[in-house]
């Protein structure tokens, strides 16, 4: 005899149940499954029980009915099947071992601990991005702002960008340092004392040094030098080009006064870009 083991342990209510092979047909090697409906009776044995032993009581409530209420006769030749291994306490594993149990249980504690031993991301250093978009706005004012020739010591001289204060660039300047802009070398100076911001043709205030703005403004009158700030009162305050952000964007706005004032030409392409004010000494004057 050829045993089957059927392949559904939990059949629906409303589906046929497949419940042996006749053994003219396994004999052939044709076999082919056949359909026995289930009554209403028989379908509970199968689903409380344990599953071979529903399978087996099931079938015998078929038998029992002759077909009355089944659709057609039982296969004859029904054949005595073992019923399957059981699973490692597991009813919907039935053929899970206990070595497979233990590996499948050995995995998910190895997958928590990954999970919880794992570092989180550190959160975005939103703060270096933005100094590295302003460090490049620094490098594109120097390119659009045309210094008297007196600013510059020799034809040669390079041209100097100097951070006051506190040093926010987290080494972003460093990229700039060394190109050229109008055929004069760049540098970087980084400076913390007022008497030292002289030697400068763009001057970064840091917000570390907001306090110390007066001063420092007071510090540069007559001299040719670009003052860049991020100050809400900057521009205001006598400062020529200040940052901004908006939605999330780094935007700037132009002292028109302060420039001219400074003996500074600022390209018409770089003030389309800008949001364009005067101090109000100037507006009062007109």
């Amino acid at each position: 005899m050829i045993p089957f083991r059927p392949t559904s342990m939990q059949t629906p209510a409303h589906s046929p149940a497949t419940a042996a092979v006749p053994l003219s047909q396994a004999s052939q090697g044709t076999h082919r499954l056949q359909p026995v409906k289930l009554s209403r009776q028989a379908v509970p044995l199968l689903r409380k029980s344990p599953p071979w032993e529903g399978w087996r009581k099931a079938t015998a409530v078929a038998k029992r009915r002759g077909g009355s209420s089944v659709g057609h006769n039982p296969p004859q030749g029904l054949l005595a099947l073992p019923p399957p291994k059981r699973g490692f306490g597991c009813d919907f594993l039935p053929h899970i071992t206990p070595r497979q149990a233990v590996r499948v249980l050995l995995s998910l504690c190895l997958i928590l601990a990954c999970s919880v031993l794992t570092p989180a991301a550190p959160p975005a250093e939103t703060s270096v991005d933005e100094y590295q978009v302003k460090a490049a706005f620094l490098f594109n004012f120097a390119k659009f702002v045309e210094w008297p020739s007196e600013a510059f010591s020799d034809p040669n001289a390079p041209l100097v960008i100097t951070v006051f204060g506190d040093d926010p660039f987290n080494g972003s300047l460093e990229a700039v340092k060394g190109k050229l802009v109008n055929n004069r070398k760049l540098t970087i100076r980084r400076v913390k004392e007022i008497q030292d911001i002289g030697k400068s043709n763009v001057l970064f205030v840091s917000p570390s040094a907001k306090k110390e703005l007066a001063r420092v403004l007071a510090a540069l009158q007559g001299l040719s030098v670009l003052t860049v700030g991020e100050d809400g009162a900057f521009t205001q305050s006598g400062g020529i080009i200040n940052f901004v952000n908006e939605d999330n964007k780094v935007r700037f706005e132009i002292n028109i006064s302060a420039a001219e004032r400074a003996g500074l030409k600022i390209s018409s392409r770089l003030l389309a870009l800008a949001r364009v004010v005067r101090s109000p000494a100037q507006e009062g004057s007109k």
